[in-house]
């Protein structure tokens, strides 16, 4: 499962405060944040409520002072998962705002971007597969900003005050995160809304699981789990996060209000 626990002093002492899905006011669960223990998913932290402020990009592990997540203070007041992404990456940046000037795409991290791209500011980008995470100076130093598949037209909309990136890389699968809940896709109350990629041999779990898209309603057999049987579009939602468990790739399972 899931779980972050934030704590107001450090060494993981003082008030403490456990979190396992997205959160945007944490402002009454603690006055402030000085270590921190993940120890499942990976994370994006805020400096303000409602996702905005400084970010910060936390995998599982133990973080004794604000430091160690390269924290400009010990302020924590938002917080959201990471989906898990199974598949290719590929990123444009553009020199100059609205996809204009000089362009060029990259499906791997990129340590150095003058090196590369030859400019140290990028103006505008647009994501077309995975997560990313921009960072302000070389070798993923210096203020974070979390990207998400879509288009950005200007430095601004993915939270930044200048356009100056100095590097930036790719948020990878995880496979030791256990079922980690994807802050776009929300759980609904029944499976009629799951989106789920299964290969043409759905009862082979797990080994033949693809990405071929299947839309709702299916009925979905899952074999090999003694737990998990056949649940069609009318299961309930306690046997949905059953069967997101029992597939083990939330990456793979989309679910829209």
């Amino acid at each position: 499962m899931v779980k972050i626990i934030f704590y107001e002093d450090r060494n993981f002492q003082g008030r403490s405060f456990e979190c396992n899905s997205d959160s945007s006011d944490l402002s009454s669960y603690f006055n402030r944040c000085n270590s921190i223990r993940v120890e499942n998913g990976n994370w994006i932290l805020y400096e303000q409520p409602n996702y905005r402020g400084h970010q910060y990009f936390l995998r599982k592990g133990e973080y004794p002072d604000f430091q160690q997540w390269m924290g400009f203070n010990d302020s924590i007041r938002s917080c959201r998962l990471t989906p898990q992404h199974r598949g290719p990456y590929r990123l444009r940046v553009y020199e100059k705002e609205d996809f204009k000037g000089q362009m060029m795409e990259f499906t791997e991290d990129c340590p150095h971007v003058y090196e590369q791209f030859r400019y140290n500011d990028i103006h505008s980008c647009q994501v077309h597969d995975g997560y990313w995470m921009f960072y302000e100076e070389p070798n993923y130093r210096g203020r974070q900003y979390y990207l998400r598949p879509g288009e950005y037209r200007r430095y601004s909309d993915w939270g930044a005050s200048h356009p100056r990136i100095g590097s930036f890389r790719r948020e990878k699968f995880d496979p030791n995160i256990c079922c980690p809940v994807s802050p776009e896709y929300v759980l609904s109350d029944t499976v009629r809304y799951l989106k789920v990629s299964v290969s043409d041999s759905i009862g082979r779990y797990p080994k033949n699981i693809g990405y071929r898209r299947y839309r709702y309603p299916i009925p979905i057999q899952v074999n090999g789990t003694s737990s998990i049987g056949r649940y069609s579009h009318g299961s309930q939602g306690l046997q949905e996060r059953k069967l997101l468990q029992a597939l083990g790739f939330i990456g793979m399972c989309k679910i829209k209000n």
